[in-house]
């Protein structure tokens, strides 16, 4: 039996276009109906966090350098990746405007991965003898 190593769905591009949208867009982050955990990669979490909170918080001129500054502040800006992360950000974005239809993408690459996560866990429990324990929506799912 070959064991394969499979990279659970995700859009790196479709993330990165999110919160370079909100950057460019600052209007777009009320638009945006996400929760950094349906974002694939920690630094993305990361950014959106903190994007989300300076907006909360009742700042309304967030861009980049305002977002790095606040890295900074947090003490994330280098373990996130610093400049280098941030220009990605910026150049990824094909246009601002689709900012919505970015973040559908990120939101099924997200549900995907739940499933694919439920499912291995419905099985692990299943092989281990643990069959009580799983329920009845995570097997029909799978």
């Amino acid at each position: 039996m070959i064991n394969t190593i499979r990279i659970p769905p995700q859009s790196l591009d479709a993330e990165r276009s999110v919160l370079g949208s909100m950057l460019l867009l600052n209007e777009a982050i009320d638009d945006i109906d996400l929760r950094p955990d349906e974002f694939y990669r920690d630094e993305h979490q990361a950014a959106f966090t903190v994007v989300r909170d300076m907006w909360r918080d009742g700042r309304r001129s967030i861009d980049v350098v305002t977002l790095a500054e606040e890295l900074r502040r947090r003490d994330q800006f280098d373990s996130i990746g610093g400049a280098v992360f941030l220009a990605e950000l910026m150049d990824t974005v094909p246009h601002a405007a689709h900012v919505r239809h970015y973040a559908k993408l990120v939101r099924q690459k997200a549900q995907q991965r739940n499933l694919i996560y439920a499912c291995t866990d419905a099985i692990e429990k299943a092989y281990c003898g643990e069959s009580d324990e799983v329920s009845q929506n995570s097997t029909q799912a799978c």
